[in-house]
């Protein structure tokens, strides 16, 4: 007579009782890395990541430019957009936190970056104080500014200000 061989669960799938003929599949939301788990159950998906398909080994990570809070995500709308004046280069962000600020002389006003180059430079005239500004703000009829500007009324070493235009200093 034959003698019954157990075989062992393949990574997505899990089994915890003996004398089972089958084992669990992991549900959406879910996985289980290891292989021959006698897990109870299956693991959930951490924050930043998803899974929107059954018996998986591995959960997706939310893309650049997204961050997500939900631990056992079962789809990538799970995954919320940087806000504007927001990027995320990373893959995975588990807060908006994660999201970095575009840096002070810069805006945007999309959602979604997925780098700081698409942090505009403020234009000629035109200033961003704060980190994670969504415009540039115009430095009115009296100021000026060179392009990538902090505050209004600077000009670089070697110019002046002349009808909102920072003008190089003559010789002597």
């Amino acid at each position: 007579e034959g003698e019954a061989s157990c075989l062992a669960c393949a990574p997505g799938t899990t089994q915890n009782q003996t004398g089972q003929e089958t084992c669990a599949v992991c549900d959406l939301g879910m996985y289980m890395a290891k292989p021959e788990s006698t897990e109870a159950k299956c693991d959930n998906c951490d924050q930043g990541r998803y899974q929107d398909m059954e018996g998986m080994s591995d959960c997706e990570a939310c893309g650049k430019g997204k961050w997500s809070v939900t631990s056992g995500a079962e789809a990538e709308s799970s995954c919320v957009e940087c806000g504007r004046g927001k990027y995320s280069s990373a893959t995975g962000a588990s807060s908006e936190s994660d999201c970095n600020k575009c840096p002070p002389g810069k805006a945007s006003d999309k959602t979604a970056n997925t780098n700081s180059s698409l942090c505009i430079p403020c234009i000629q005239n035109t200033y961003a104080n704060e980190s994670g500004s969504i415009a540039c703000r115009s430095c009115g009829d009296t100021g000026a500014s060179q392009p990538g500007a902090t505050l209004c009324g600077q000009c670089n070493a070697g110019q002046y200000m002349l009808s909102q235009v920072c003008t190089p200093c003559p010789s002597g």
